[in-house]
């Protein structure tokens, strides 16, 4: 095996332990990401140059325009591939969470969630609900997703994640995402064993 490829594999390993480090207290799956991001860039000169930053300004938005945004993206799984059709919905300072940490900036957002794609074998999501509340200036989305790890035993995981976003109206009267919260609807045993176990 190619001396980097071998590594990177060690440091994908590593991130899914992170990850399941996530289920049961605070970790830094994020962090491993970014260095996976970058060690992939050393290691491997060939590959292609990372996505550009998301565009973040644009057409002024309104809560509908946003929401009608987002129901494009939840079907399309932008939170696995991190592929958004408009960026520009989202405040460049949003603040991006799961249930264990969180981190500011949306371009860190993209990038991070492209790193994070390259130990996804395939995935699969159904969009379950999708509730929108103007009143709370709200938009609240709960999606079934199955993904598989590239790994040797091919675990696969499968539950609920929830994710709400948090719309503001700045003073000049645009709308945009502030906060991106994300909810896992799966008992932490649970998330543990599908983490290790074998799949097909």
């Amino acid at each position: 095996m190619h001396s980097s490829t071998y590594h990177l594999e060690l440091l994908q390993l590593s991130i899914v332990t992170s990850f399941i480090h996530d289920i049961i207290r605070p970790s830094t799956t994020w962090n491993a990401a970014e260095l996976l991001g970058n060690l992939s860039s050393l290691l491997n000169p060939n590959l292609s140059p990372p996505p550009p930053p998301p565009p973040t300004t644009g057409v002024p938005h309104t809560f509908d325009s946003i929401q009608e945004v987002l129901s494009t993206d939840v079907t399309t799984s932008y939170f696995l591939s991190g592929s958004l059709s408009d960026s520009t919905i989202y405040s460049p300072s949003c603040y991006f969470s799961d249930p264990f940490s969180g981190f500011s900036g949306l371009n860190r957002f993209t990038s991070n969630l492209s790193n994070l794609s390259t130990f996804v074998t395939s995935y699969k999501t159904k969009l379950l609900t999708f509730t929108p509340s103007p009143k709370d200036l709200t938009v609240t989305s709960r999606i079934l997703v199955k993904l598989q790890l590239k790994l040797p035993w091919k675990p696969t995981l499968n539950w609920v994640w929830k994710v709400t976003h948090f719309i503001e109206k700045n003073n000049e009267g645009n709308y945009q995402i502030i906060e991106h919260k994300e909810e896992w609807e799966i008992n932490p045993n649970e998330g543990i064993a599908q983490c290790f176990r074998p799949g097909r």
